[in-house]
């Protein structure tokens, strides 16, 4: 049996990965910044979205416009 340590040495992919949880809704430029910076010192980026309807627009409809965000810029 080996120790976590030697488990997690052998193990790691030196990947990272940054975490923005939020409402999003709508999510805005500002957003779309935030998670911008934090991809500079990271491999991949998760937006975490609210489920909780605000101001009438859905998770649905800001996972939407994620969507549309995605395909500027980032890797």
């Amino acid at each position: 049996m080996i120790s976590f340590k030697i488990f997690f040495e052998q193990n790691v992919n030196n990947e990272t990965v940054a975490l923005l949880p939020g409402g999003f809704k709508p999510p805005t430029k500002g957003h779309f910044e935030a998670l911008e910076d934090l991809l500079q010192s990271a491999n991949k980026g998760i937006v975490f979205i609210g489920k909780e309807s605000r101001d009438g627009i859905t998770q649905d409809q800001a996972y939407q416009i994620w969507s549309i965000y995605s395909r500027y810029r980032w890797r």
